[in-house]
């Protein structure tokens, strides 16, 4: 009886290995090394091929091992079998397994599904990296014409703004003159003919309103009684749009300098005489009649002129006293009204 070791490498094909499921089965090249330790025990089984005897039993003690493991996973299985014959295994015919180290490899059915396993996850991961792709390009191209809408928005609202804006000509044309000063006479002479045209065609107006009035007078239309009150009511009118208010005009920047000025005769406030003669001091003075007007000219920070002709009386001479600089003419009048408006 040979007692000396033997070793042997082997395929085990005949008995493929089933990975979990019994779907699909492992192929396994087997290294062993084995001996006769109990001479009687052959003899007893009657063992006339060691190496049978030693390849059934390690195929039987594979199988177990390898169902707990999934096709794509041949290296776990593999680490689980060596780990099981670390140390020497006697069997019950005499021979004892001294060394055995397997190695596992899918077979042919397996590899084709693991191939065909691993192109599909391939293709899904080519897929999301496409998708995350797409989506940013779009979402980019999203962001691309919002910005475009936003700034076709702005330039909408900037222009509509412009043209509810009114045009400011002599900012224009000061603008012009700061490049181009040799057009200063002619840019002057076209900005006084345009002022012209504005006095000519308030003059027009004016007289339309008078021709009215006096029609509806006329026809008995309006009453006597009632034309003092609208004398008032259009005096009262023409008071708040004679003029830019102080504070306004203070508070341009493009205001450097305020004049007031009146007429050749007079520098009249433009107060109604007649309004004021049939009020009493008392009345005149509790109802702030002119207060509110001489205040806002007080408020003036900025220089301010006044330059007047003739008789300046009255609130006109409070007006004159109120400028920071008096440029007067060679015939100034210039005092208080007198108190004879209300004897």
């Amino acid at each position: 009886m040979d007692l000396s070791d033997h070793r042997r490498t082997a395929r085990l094909d005949s008995s493929p290995l089933p990975s979990r499921g019994d779907a699909y089965f492992f192929h396994s090249t087997v290294d062993v090394g084995f001996r006769v330790t109990d001479p009687a025990a052959v003899v007893r089984r009657n063992v006339t091929d060691g190496l049978t005897v030693v390849y059934n039993y390690l195929i039987d003690a594979f199988r177990p091992i390898t169902r707990g493991y999934g096709i794509g996973e041949a290296a776990e299985a593999e680490t689980a079998i060596n780990s099981r014959f670390q140390h020497p295994v006697p069997l019950e015919e005499g021979i004892t397994i001294y060394h055995c180290r397997a190695r596992l490899l899918p077979d042919e059915a397996a590899k084709d599904y693991l191939r065909s396993l691993e192109t599909a996850k391939r293709s899904l991961t080519v897929g999301e990296a496409e998708h995350q792709v797409a989506v940013a390009t779009t979402r980019h191209t999203q962001e691309l014409a919002e910005i475009e809408q936003t700034s076709r928005l702005d330039a909408e609202r900037r222009e509509l703004g412009a043209l509810r804006e009114p045009v400011d000509l002599r900012g224009l044309i000061r603008t012009h003159l700061s490049k181009h000063p040799g057009d200063t006479a002619y840019a002057t002479q076209l900005l006084l003919g345009v002022e012209q045209a504005k006095l000519e065609r308030r003059g027009a107006d004016d007289q339309r309103w008078l021709d009215l009035v006096k029609y509806m007078i006329d026809n008995d239309i309006i009453q006597a009684v009632d034309v003092e009150l609208l004398r008032r009511q259009t005096l009262d009118k023409v008071h708040q749009i004679a003029a830019p208010a102080p504070d306004a005009l203070d508070a341009d920047a493009a205001v450097r300098c305020i004049v007031l000025t009146g007429s050749e005769k007079a520098f009249a406030a433009g107060a109604d005489i007649r309004e004021m003669a049939e009020k009493s001091f008392v009345e005149v003075f509790s109802s702030d009649l002119f207060t509110p007007e001489t205040e806002a000219l007080l408020r003036v920070r900025k220089p301010m002129i006044a330059a007047g002709a003739g008789y300046a009386l009255g609130r006109g001479s409070g007006h004159s006293g109120g400028g920071h600089f008096i440029l007067a003419s060679h015939n100034p009048k210039i005092g208080p009204l007198g108190d004879q408006l209300w004897r």
